[in-house]
This record gives C-alpha cells, structure tokens and sequence, in this order.
C-alpha cells in the first residue's frame, strides 16, 4: 500500500489514519489519537510456559499517541499526512516487543 507521499505505509495506519480523520470530519474534537495493543500472545510466545498470555490484558498493553492533521476549510482528507504522523510515532519507539507491532500481518485477525 502507498498513501501518496508517504511510501510503505502499512494497510494498518492508512486504515488507523482514514477512521481518525473521518472521525474529526464527523465533529471530533481532539486531534491526538492513541493506539493500544496487548502483547499476551507475543509474550507467551517469547517465554513458553511462563504463564504470560494470562497476564492481564492491561498489564501488557502499550499505547502509541500520534497527531492527526487539521481537516478542517479541507476539501479533501488529508490522508498521506496522517499516514505520516501515524509513521513517524511507530519509528520512534525503540522498545523491541512495542516496535513488534509494526511487523504482524494485521490481515490474520
């Protein structure tokens, strides 16, 4: 997938990028969106038998805030600069199972 001007885009934050501005075109108020993503699976993974996917979910969540770009007196949604944003917040995270995410296929369920 390309969101035009921003290359590599996963599927996952054109998806993520399109919801949150149609949102603000809908009357959201705020710009900044958090993502969240429990890492059980990956863990049990990681240490098999340790008990970690019984964890509490919140226990192993991690959340991503990126900002959405201004939409409104826009005719067209500005959905490469969001894909941008989206990005530039998943690259700056350096903590390895965090930085996971951006590796799954999100088509599996």
């Amino acid at each position: 997938v390309e969101a035009e001007g921003c290359p590599g885009v996963s599927s996952f934050e054109v998806l993520v990028s399109y919801i949150g501005l149609r949102l603000l075109r809908l009357g959201r108020h705020g710009r900044r969106t958090l993502l969240t993503k429990e890492y059980r699976s990956a863990l049990d993974t990681e240490k098999p038998g340790a008990g970690l996917g019984h964890l509490f979910a919140n226990a192993v969540t991690h959340g991503l805030s990126f900002g959405l770009p201004e939409v409104d007196g826009k005719e067209l949604m500005p959905l490469a600069e969001a894909c941008r944003s989206v990005r530039s917040a998943v690259d700056a995270v350096t903590m390895g199972y965090v930085r996971w995410q951006s590796s799954q296929d999100h088509f599996k369920g």
